[in-house]
């Protein structure tokens, strides 16, 4: 985006079967529209003034979220299809050539009406060409000083400043997580020679060159050091234990006695993935992985609920013997390291381990809808990758449990919290991220005040929900500064209606005073 690439798109693109997001914005592209992967999730063309084309061959895309083709010459009418696009939130189709009746269906599916789609913008005020839309934002713009069409205020996708996507709906309908990364494969390893079958205690010629005793006690002595004494205070300087135990062995017990044991994969202490494929193994079992709905060591090929075909019909369950970066909800960089663990609405339940810390690379750590206790481990707050921390719909928290400081996740972007009922904490410890898009505590205990600092620092902030919590005050004045009509990107702001808020985008609770 934002270059001066000029020409066609090339019809080549089809062939990206993969490809969930295309963002070619404020380029010169020229021409119709190619047919594009139908796998898509986002269009992002905006501002290519020459660019041509229709609506229609978009209808096939089934898993489109977003789509962004202001500011270009796409012609046509808005097809009646576009009411079977399911997925769809965001569709900007002003300032085109666009006419026609915009289609009734379309704004059916709108969130105020129980729908996804959160946003829609149209050349629907005089003189414009599309008629009949009761639920755009109309161009061209009428007067600031008169009342907008749309109640709820919305980004101005025209302004070159302001990002084209946002991150998530707003939570008055549930947020929905970003599909599930496609996971990269990693290069194939093969299992290790040593896997050759022989007494216990044979010297195998393979990479390892150990004897079992010898294997399972530089493995044990590696994780020991480098995944338990770097922890936090749940796993620092706790003795790993290679044997079954009374009470039953613990998440990092059973990870290592399985790779050790039964992983057909073989690694050796040397091998450089051997940290993660532990960690990995260990949330596996501190999450009850072999109760999952999907891609558990033991999965059928069908969901629990037998409603389909499960995500690992054709492989992808944990445990199996293929790199990790295959697994379900695993997405990998090109070196083979975990970016990304999403697991949404998977039927999660136990804690989360502090050994997460160790992925040191991870960017995203999605586990909303699960039936997750206990405290969030303060080792979280050591991955400075960390863009996306989504937790919400679960059982987090407690009296024993504080929230974690995430003062050194200079790279969050979203922070999402809402609907645990226990959990606890204030906004302080994020008050100076200057990364902060998406902020989602609501039907929490968090409490304390809205620091002053974080309307200061958080420029970008476009989402921020704090109703039904115990936190308390008045919305400050750098928040509402944060507003769209104010030159900001704040376009959801959600509160208690027993604070003081004159900038809110709704209320909660009590008789609205705003």
């Amino acid at each position: 985006e934002k270059g001066q690439i000029s020409g066609l798109l090339p019809t080549s693109i089809q062939k990206l079967w993969s490809l969930e997001e295309l963002d070619l914005d404020y380029n010169d592209f020229r021409g119709p529209l190619p047919q594009l992967p139908s796998g898509l999730k986002a269009l992002d063309m905006n501002d290519n003034p020459n660019l041509t084309g229709s609506l229609d061959s978009l209808t096939s895309l089934t898993h489109l979220a977003f789509i962004a083709l202001h500011g270009t010459k796409i012609s046509g009418t808005i097809p009646e299809a576009f009411s079977s696009l399911s997925d769809l939130e965001v569709l900007t189709v002003h300032s085109t050539k666009l006419r026609g009746q915009m289609p009734s269906s379309l704004c059916a599916n709108h969130f105020d009406n129980g729908g996804k789609l959160e946003y829609i913008s149209a050349d629907c005020n005089p003189p414009g060409r599309v008629k009949g839309c009761p639920c755009c934002q109309c161009y061209p713009r009428i007067d600031a000083t008169e009342p907008l069409s749309n109640p709820v205020p919305v980004p101005d996708f025209r302004q070159p400043d302001l990002p084209t996507r946002r991150p998530r709906p707003p939570p008055r309908m549930k947020p929905r997580a970003p599909p599930t990364l496609k996971p990269r494969p990693a290069p194939t390893r093969p299992p290790s020679p040593d896997l050759r079958e022989g007494p216990p205690g044979t010297v195998y010629s393979g990479p390892c060159d150990l004897d079992d005793d010898k294997r399972t006690l530089r493995i044990t002595q590696k994780i020991q050091k480098h995944v338990l004494d770097n922890g936090n205070d749940e796993t620092r300087g706790r003795e790993l234990k290679h044997r079954k135990s009374n009470p039953p062995p613990s998440a990092t017990d059973l990870a290592l006695e399985w790779l050790i044991k039964n992983d057909s994969m073989r690694l050796c202490p040397s091998d450089q993935n051997l940290i993660q494929r532990f960690v990995a193994a260990t949330f596996y079992f501190s999450t009850g992985g072999d109760d999952w709905n999907e891609c558990g060591r033991n999965d059928s090929g069908k969901k629990r609920n037998n409603e389909g075909a499960s995500k690992c019909e054709d492989g992808g369950k944990w445990l199996s013997p293929i790199p990790e970066c295959s697994w379900f909800g695993i997405g990998c960089d090109r070196g083979g390291s975990f970016i990304q663990i999403s697991m949404e609405n998977n039927n999660l339940i136990g804690k989360i381990p502090p050994a997460l810390s160790q992925l040191t690379t991870l960017e995203v750590l999605a586990l909303e809808k699960g039936r997750l206790t206990g405290c969030i481990p303060e080792s979280i707050g050591e991955l400075i990758g960390l863009k996306r921390l989504d937790l919400d719909f679960n059982n987090l928290g407690g009296q024993e449990c504080g929230f974690p400081d995430l003062s050194k996740l200079v790279n969050l972007e979203q922070l999402d919290v809402n609907d645990n009922s226990e959990l606890s904490g204030d906004l302080r410890n994020i008050r100076k991220l200057t990364k902060l898009l998406f902020i989602s505590c609501h039907n929490t205990k968090f409490s304390g005040t809205i620091p002053n600092g974080l309307g200061i620092n958080s420029s970008k902030l476009q989402v921020l929900t704090i109703q039904n919590t115990e936190i308390q005050g008045d919305v400050p004045e750098s928040i509402c500064n944060l507003r769209i009509d104010k030159g900001g990107r704040l376009y959801h702001l959600v509160a208690d209606c027993d604070m003081e808020c004159s900038c809110c985008t709704e209320c909660k609770g009590k008789k609205s005073s705003f």
